[in-house]
């Protein structure tokens, strides 16, 4: 048989910013995470449990008090799902025994040995299909320079960067740079005209931008992930009265928060985040405070660190309780929150989906809540994992749901991300501390029976010395939206413009072949193949591929047909 001349045919871009549909994104992580799962052996007695402390950040980096509690299974087996960074040599760990009371849960004293002197294999990540990072920056200055963290330097390095072109007027230029720092890092940075002119981050003398987006644009003091507009519009609110098709189930108000850019990027879509207690969440709050969700959400997208989001902050009623409750429950009443979430997914969601530039996946559509708001996205999350992929639960009432949490033990994991928190001095008026702090244990226990992963798909946060209230749900903003809108789940569209995926063919048969690629998340690649360049209508589709780590090396097979000689290939590219 005749061996095909396989050859790659231009690497096409289609970038589909507007694309909607049920396309499930993965958790973008890091390449060099690794997934393990550790298991102890040892009967630690009644209030105390198995800890794993190492260097590890995710291990508490050294310290007892932020390792990560492993759960209780029969046998005295304890076990952990754990997500850690690949290394170059052995990551040393330990197991010990903490008391769980909260009074010392933050207490790094309160520990005993248990096993120690043990390592996690050395292991490699995949190196990165480029080298370092790429700044682009608009500026009116005659010379631009960029200082910036050198891990290999141990300092701030400074670096002139080019002048890459026009800016958006006759005063203005274009300045790049590229291949400094480390792909897949954080990298901080400020810029200086070298004649004592600074440009820090939020215009305050001393702060510093940091990102760890590998391909950024920085115009106006503001982090873009791809080419924004000349002039970036600011974010804003808008209020909606929703009504209720839901018997028994008010009609409320809803407010809605609209990132920067969204009045000046008419193509692109939006991940969207769905908040209980509406009255709360944006600043300056209701009665009992604020989340400051918007403050939180607008600094961290304007530094290129959380994905420019729309947020939806859903009114309460009075029948608060009974509308967060989940149906298997009862607490001075039946709960009522499949009703609730009818309201959400068919009164709310729709209203959004269609005046709004929305992305409305489950990887795209979140859920947040406290208190009896963090039971309702508990339950929405569990009981229509098909709609919201995204979980922050905080300080939720788990002892109010002992029906949910039997139902719940065991099951299989359902949600793509869930960032849990709860603090050490939680008590309410409807329960007392001593009524909270166990079902917080045993619900952190219940992600962990379900198989997810700490460090990976799941974060738990133990606020030291916090209590119930939006104060210390509001110190808490920051870290959930980094995780639950990781940055780097968006398609980087400047890596795109950047670095185009350059593709090799592996002959592995007479009758079958590979096309080897690099892919980064946030996008997908659609193979086609043709023996007939001469007809455009010839392409055939072969495979899609995506990859949930910043970048992975794809291959998509296919085979060679008896009588071939040759054949092209390519690749277009799409954001999921």
């Amino acid at each position: 048989m005749k061996m095909k001349n396989m050859r790659i045919l231009g690497l096409g871009l289609c970038l589909l910013c507007n694309l909607l549909g049920t396309y499930r994104l993965s958790a973008a992580q890091h390449p060099s995470v690794v997934a393990l799962e550790l298991t102890h052996t040892e009967d630690v007695g009644f209030g105390n449990s198995v800890f794993v402390v190492g260097d590890a950040a995710v291990l508490g980096g050294g310290d007892p008090a932020k390792g990560i509690k492993m759960r209780f299974t029969s046998g005295n087996v304890w076990r952990a799902n754990v997500a850690v960074p690949s290394q170059a040599g052995a990551l040393d760990y330990q197991f010990v025994s903490r008391s769980t009371e909260p009074s010392v849960y933050c207490d790094s004293e309160n520990s005993a040995t248990l096993a120690s002197g043990l390592s996690l294999p050395a292991s490699s990540a995949e190196a990165a299909p480029y080298v370092g990072k790429t700044i682009y920056y608009h500026s009116s200055w005659a010379e631009v320079n960029i200082l910036y963290w050198s891990e290999a330097a141990g300092d701030f390095v400074q670096e002139s960067m080019v002048d890459a072109g026009a800016g958006r007027n006759a005063g203005e230029r274009l300045f790049k740079t590229s291949r400094i720092g480390l792909a897949g890092d954080d990298l901080t940075f400020v810029f200086n005209d070298g004649a004592g002119q600074w440009d820090n981050a939020f215009g305050q003398a001393g702060a510093n931008y940091e990102t760890n987006l590998d391909f950024v644009f920085v115009q106006d003091g503001q982090v873009f992930n791809y080419w924004p507009a000349a002039s970036v519009s600011a974010p804003r609110f808008e209020t909606r009265s929703i009504g209720s098709s839901v018997d028994g189930i008010l009609g409320r108000a809803i407010k809605i928060y609209l990132p920067r850019g969204y009045d000046s990027h008419s193509e692109k879509r939006y991940p969207v985040l769905y908040m209980h207690d509406g009255q709360n969440v944006f600043s300056p709050g209701g009665t009992f405070g604020s989340w400051d969700t918007d403050l939180a959400a607008s600094a961290e997208i304007q530094m290129g660190r959380v994905r420019e989001c729309i947020i939806v902050a859903i009114d309460n009623t009075p029948d608060r309780l009974s509308e967060y409750l989940p149906p298997t429950d009862n607490f001075n009443g039946d709960g009522r929150c499949d009703d609730y979430a009818d309201f959400v997914i068919n009164n709310v969601r729709p209203t959004l989906d269609v005046n709004y530039r929305t992305l409305n996946d489950a990887s795209n559509t979140l859920l947040m809540g406290s208190s009896f708001g963090g039971i309702a996205t508990i339950y929405m999350g569990w009981a229509h994992d098909d709609v919201f992929g995204k979980l922050g639960v905080l300080s939720p009432s788990w002892w109010a749901i002992p029906n949910l949490r039997n139902d719940m033990r065991n099951t299989a994991a359902k949600s793509e991300r869930i960032f849990l928190y709860w603090g050490t001095e939680e008590s309410s008026g409807s329960a007392n501390a001593a009524t909270w702090w166990p079902p917080f244990l045993d619900g952190y226990d219940i992600y962990l029976s379900q198989g997810y992963y700490v460090g990976g798909n799941l974060v738990s946060v133990v606020g030291c010395g916090l209590a119930h209230n939006e104060a210390a749900w509001a110190s808490q903003q920051v870290a959930a939206l980094r995780f639950l809108l990781d940055i780097n789940d968006a398609p980087n569209e400047l890596a795109y413009l950047n670095e185009k995926p350059v593709a090799s063919i592996t002959i592995i048969s007479e009758s079958s072949l590979a096309v080897v690629y690099p892919g980064l998340s946030g996008f997908r690649y659609q193979l086609e193949s043709t023996n007939d360049l001469a007809d455009p209508e010839s392409w055939e589709f072969v495979t899609e591929q995506s990859t949930n780590q910043f970048w992975e090396v794809l291959s998509g097979s296919d085979t060679i047909e008896a009588g071939d000689t040759e054949g092209f290939y390519r690749i277009r590219t799409l954001s999921k």
